[in-house]
């Protein structure tokens, strides 16, 4: 490699890992903002099921409290025609006393007059009376029971009268605390159903922020994806150079060996001449002689250590080498079933989702998972379409 062109691959070299670095502190910072992101949002989907929980019971109560003020109004319908009708028979026994009252000339109430006459009868047992008061009083009581005997074919109409009002007073007592129920369970289920519109308003608010909040996740994610992409970009670019560095490397040690095993044997042709001129040897020309001997003591053990392995290759049985390919050739295809299984198990991944935004989510998540596995796969492939070229 040209020094001038070495120098320009290191520089590219420092300004790839410089963007490297840069990309990996980004791609950080937005993997935290995304699961940041991410957090806010099922937070406020959090808030979103709890509030629909809310209304289901808002919901539910309200319709319980609907079908009772039905149910009490029917009630009330058919004790309002019970009093209706008693209503109609008091009415029509009073029409009937009338009639009775103008035939017979009576012009009193009977019940009315028996209680006087009890009344008058009470006062003279429990009071001291002059002679005189007495007799009168006598004489009154004699008078109102005539008019009472004249009367009596009107007491069992008055009877009846006073036995239906009693009715209606007990019918209408129950209608009224009917009714009180029915104004109470309405005005519950009133409330009930204003909470129902506050939860829906808030509900519907907090389906925008969702939305939102989904929006900035989603964009932090292709945002994640597209950094992620250059980062491997920069990476390839780099193992690119690499791998050129090291094959320049590799070829500027070999020359370099070289050279120095030239200017060895030089130097030994030197030293072989001096030796054969019996000339006297300095401590430098020591020192190359004592190199010369490492150097080509080296070469022949290296040489020697070839043929050894080579002669070894020969003798070993050529369904052993088979033998340990195809154990590392199932090696591989056991690992390439361990993916597909994983791949197999991504499948269901988006099904464990409670929402549409979250199963979009997973299936980036599957998606991304799949990459990787799909990555190792053709890694793997790799490796065994370069293990069948070595059994050929």
């Amino acid at each position: 490699m040209v020094e001038g062109d070495k120098k320009e691959v290191l520089k590219e070299i420092s300004l790839i890992r410089k963007e490297i670095n840069e990309l990996r502190v980004k791609l950080n910072e937005l993997d935290e903002k995304k699961e940041v992101a991410f957090e806010k949002k099922q937070a406020v989907s959090k808030d979103v099921s709890k509030i629909l929980n809310s209304l289901k019971n808002l919901k539910r109560e309200r319709n319980q409290l609907t079908r009772d003020v039905k149910t009490l109004k029917v009630k009330r319908t058919e004790l309002n025609s019970k009093i209706t009708e008693k209503i109609k028979e008091v009415k029509k026994l009073n029409d009937n006393k009338e009639d009775v009252m103008k035939k017979n000339n009576i012009k009193i109430n009977p019940i009315k007059l028996m209680e006087e006459i009890e009344s008058l009868e009470f006062k003279m047992e429990t009071e001291v009376l002059s002679f005189g008061r007495e007799k009168a009083i006598m004489k009154q009581i004699h008078g109102m029971k005539k008019e009472l005997k004249g009367a009596e074919k009107l007491s069992d109409m008055w009877s009846d009268v006073r036995k239906i009002s009693d009715e209606i007073n007990v019918l209408k007592k129950e209608a009224n605390l009917i009714h009180g129920s029915i104004q109470e369970k309405a005005k519950l289920s009133q409330q009930k159903h204003e909470a129902m519109i506050e939860c829906s308003k808030e509900i519907d608010e907090l389906k925008e922020k969702e939305k939102e909040e989904f929006k900035a996740f989603s964009d932090l994610k292709d945002e994640f994806f597209k950094v992620n992409n250059q980062l491997k970009e920069k990476l390839v670019k780099m193992n690119n150079i690499s791998d050129k560095i090291t094959k320049y490397k590799t070829i500027a040690k070999q020359e370099k060996k070289k050279k120095e095993h030239q200017s060895l044997k030089d130097m030994k042709e030197e030293l072989d001449e001096k030796i054969k001129k019996r000339k006297k040897l300095t401590t430098e020309d020591l020192l190359v002689f004592q190199r010369t001997f490492d150097m080509e003591s080296s070469e022949t053990e290296k040489t020697k250590d070839k043929k050894e392995k080579k002669q070894e290759e020969k003798k070993e049985p050529e369904k052993k080498k088979k033998s340990a390919v195809e154990e590392k050739k199932e090696e591989i295809i056991e690992e390439e079933k361990e993916l597909l299984e994983a791949e197999k198990g991504l499948e269901h991944l988006p099904e464990q989702a409670e929402t549409p935004e979250d199963k979009e989510v997973l299936e980036d998540i599957k998606e991304e998972e799949e990459i990787v596995l799909e990555n190792e796969r053709m890694d793997k492939d790799k490796e065994l379409d370069e293990l069948e070229k070595k059994e050929e």
